[in-house]
C-alpha cells in the first residue's frame, strides 16, 4: 500500500512536489527546518510551544517562523496560536526531512517534543491534583519550552486544547526507539486527573489502554503495574467493575514482583472503591482499612481522607450512622489540613447521605448545595453531575419540587 504523495501517479505526484517546491524554495532555513521536522508532531494541530521545542528555539523566534510558514499556506492558523497542515503537504514535509535530517536529528527533535509534552502535562496534573501527583519527570532535553500553567482553571484548559493531541502521543510514543518509549506511559499518567474531572471517560480509558500495550511492548513491569491500575480507574468509573477488578490484581501481582510496599495503599484504596460500586461494603471496609494503616505508616494524608470518606461511606450504606459520621468528620479534618477541596466536596456528599438516612433532609440539602459548589469551583464535571442529581433528589424531598426539576 502506497502512502502519501507516493499514492499519486507519477505524473501526478511530480506536479504536486512542483507546486510545492516552489513556495518551499523561498523560505528561509529556520523555516524550512521547522517545516520539516513538523511533520514528526502527532497532531492534529501544533501550538508554539509544541513548535519550540520540537525546533529547539526560543518561542518568540519560533513564532516569526510560524507565521512564515502560514504565509507561504504551509501551514493554517486554525485558532490563534495553533497551526495545521494539509495532508498532502505534511507528506511532502516527511520526504524532505527523510532527504535532509538526519535519523539522529530526527530522535533528538522527537525527544524535545515528547519532553515538552511531559513536562507541561506534569505541571498542569499538580495543578489539578496537587495531594496525588504523578511521578516527576527527568530533566527536560536543552532547547525544551514547557509551557507556564498559572493556576487550576489554566490547567483544565491546557488539557482541554491538547486532549486529542496528548492521546496520539501516547499512541504513538509507543512505537518509537526504547529510549522514548516511556512517554507513552509517563505522559499517559499525568492526564488521569484531568481525565476524571472532565468526565471523559472513554478517552480515559483509551489513552490508558494505550500506555499499558507500550509497557507491555517495552517489558517495562513499573510502567505496567501503573497502567493497569490508572486503567482499572477508568473502568470503574465507565462501571465495568469485574474489568476493573482483573487489572487491579494484575497491578498486585505486579507491585509485589517489585517489591513495592506503599504502593499497596493506593491499590487497596482502588480495591475499596470499586468493592464499594459493587455493593461489598464489608470486603470494601477491610480494603480500606488496610490501606489506612498503610497511609498512617507513609504518612500521607491524602490517603488517610480517602481511607476515612470511604469506610465512612460503607458504614453509611450499612446504616451505622454514628460510626460514619465520626469517620467522615476525622476525614473532612484531615482534607482540610491540607487544603484538599476535592476531598471536602466528597465528604460533603457522604454527609448528605448521611442527613437523609438521619431524616434531616433539610441538611442533607445543605451539604448537597456546598458539594456542588466545590465541585463547580474545582471544574469537576463528574463530581457536579452526581452531587445535582443527589440535590435534586434532596430538594424533592423537602418538598421544593421546582428547585429540585
Amino acid at each position: 500500500k502506497r502512502a502519501g504523495l507516493g499514492a499519486f501517479r507519477e505524473s501526478d505526484a511530480l506536479d504536486v512536489r512542483t507546486v510545492f517546491s516552489w513556495s518551499y524554495r523561498i523560505l528561509s532555513a529556520d523555516a524550512a527546518r521547522l517545516f520539516r521536522l513538523l511533520s514528526l508532531h502527532s497532531g492534529p494541530d501544533a501550538s508554539v510551544g509544541a513548535a519550540s521545542s520540537l525546533l529547539g528555539a526560543d518561542p518568540c523566534d519560533t513564532q516569526d517562523l510560524l507565521d512564515e510558514l502560514t504565509r507561504t499556506r504551509f501551514l493554517m492558523e486554525l485558532t490563534p496560536g495553533r497551526f495545521a497542515s494539509h495532508d498532502l503537504i505534511r507528506a511532502y514535509a516527511i520526504e524532505l526531512r527523510d532527504q535532509y535530517d538526519t535519523p539522529t536529528d530526527q530522535q533528538e527533535a522527537l525527544g524535545r517534543l515528547l519532553d515538552y509534552y511531559l513536562h507541561t502535562s506534569y505541571a498542569a496534573a499538580l495543578l489539578i491534583g496537587p495531594h496525588q501527583p504523578p511521578d516527576t519527570p527527568p530533566p527536560a532535553r536543552p532547547g525544551v519550552t514547557p509551557d507556564v500553567i498559572a493556576d487550576r482553571a489554566d490547567a483544565m484548559t491546557w488539557f482541554n486544547d491538547e486532549r486529542v493531541v496528548l492521546g496520539n502521543v501516547v499512541k504513538n510514543a509507543s512505537t518509537q526507539t526504547p529510549v522514548l518509549q516511556p512517554y507513552s506511559w509517563s505522559i499517559a499518567m499525568t492526564m488521569m486527573q484531568f481525565y476524571q474531572r472532565a468526565g471523559l471517560l472513554h478517552d480515559w480509558a483509551a489513552t490508558m489502554t494505550a500506555g499499558l500495550d507500550a509497557a507491555e511492548r517495552a517489558n517495562d513491569t513499573a510502567g505496567q503495574a501503573v497502567m493497569h491500575r490508572t486503567l482499572a480507574g477508568a473502568l470503574h468509573y465507565l462501571g465495568r467493575n469485574d474489568d476493573a477488578l482483573v487489572h487491579l490484581e494484575r497491578t498486585e501481582e505486579l507491585f509485589y514482583q517489585l517489591g513495592y510496599t506503599g504502593d499497596h495503599a493506593y491499590v487497596n484504596s482502588n480495591f475499596g472503591t470499586v468493592l464499594i460500586d459493587r455493593g461489598e461494603y464489608v470486603l470494601a471496609i477491610e480494603r480500606h482499612e488496610r490501606a489506612l494503616r498503610l497511609y498512617e505508616e507513609m504518612g500521607d494524608i491524602k490517603g488517610q481522607g480517602i481511607s476515612l470518606q470511604s469506610i465512612g461511606h460503607c458504614l453509611t450504606m450499612l446504616g451505622q450512622l454514628d460510626e460514619a459520621l465520626a469517620k467522615i468528620r476525622d476525614a473532612m479534618s484531615r482534607y482540610q489540613s491540607i487544603g484538599d477541596r476535592g476531598g471536602e466536596a466528597d465528604c460533603w456528599t457522604t454527609l448528605g447521605e448521611i442527613h437523609h438516612r438521619l431524616g434531616t433532609d433539610d441538611q442533607a440539602v445543605k451539604c448537597y448545595r456546598l458539594a456542588v459548589e466545590t465541585f463547580r469551583e474545582l471544574d469537576d464535571q463528574h463530581g457536579t453531575v452526581v452531587n445535582l442529581i443527589l440535590l435534586g433528589d434532596a430538594l424533592r424531598y423537602v418538598g421544593s419540587t421546582d428547585e429540585a426539576e
